[in-house]
């Protein structure tokens, strides 16, 4: 709906509230020793998930461990720096400099899988992110800053064009309008 949580409650709200009472039953199932082996098989395999890495574009090899000095964005939420390393594999790596000086190493799933990393003062934000690329120029970054909040989903696509780069930030649930910056690679 893209109203505020006071607004509009939280999805998983809506679910506690209404969808599992409406489907809670008072009678239990009868058993079925077969279905509960396919059932668990089924949760392997989502708690499993792992997509195929797509092959990574050229220019990806080009900006691993090229730092970016950015401008934009909101002032003190926006980063000063920004470095990316595609190693290759299911993971990619991005250390943000903030302009406080503090740093935040994250790394991300580049095969459909949620990477969660603790951040913060002692580790205690948990903060998930993974990354694919749109097209031969574009990163896509999708981020959820608070795995306990069901607003705070970013997606972040970066534009890499020669030694520059375009950033867009939107939220999920337009917690705060389209953010745009840019910067270029520090020599």
């Amino acid at each position: 709906s893209g109203l505020p949580e006071a607004d509009f409650p939280a999805p998983h709200q809506l679910v506690k509230t209404y969808l599992l009472p409406a489907a809670k039953s008072a009678k239990a199932l009868p058993p079925d020793p077969g279905t509960d082996e396919k059932l668990a098989e089924e949760i392997s395999k989502i708690q499993d998930a792992k997509g195929p890495t797509a092959p990574l574009p050229e220019i990806a090899s080009q900006i691993s461990g090229s730092t970016y000095r950015l401008v934009g964005g909101s002032p003190g939420r926006w980063p000063s720096e920004i470095t990316f390393d595609f190693p290759g594999g299911d993971t990619y790596s991005n250390t943000i400099v903030w302009p406080t000086g503090e740093t935040d190493e994250i790394i991300g799933g580049l095969n459909g899988v949620f990477h969660v990393n603790h951040l913060g003062p002692n580790g205690q934000a948990l903060m998930a992110w993974r990354g694919y690329w749109r097209d031969e120029r574009t990163f896509v970054e999708e981020q959820n800053f608070d795995l306990g909040a069901d607003v705070d989903f970013a997606t972040v696509a970066y534009t890499f064009d020669g030694n520059k780069v375009s950033i867009t930030v939107d939220s999920s649930m337009g917690a705060f309008p389209t953010l745009k910056g840019g910067g270029e690679i520090v020599e």
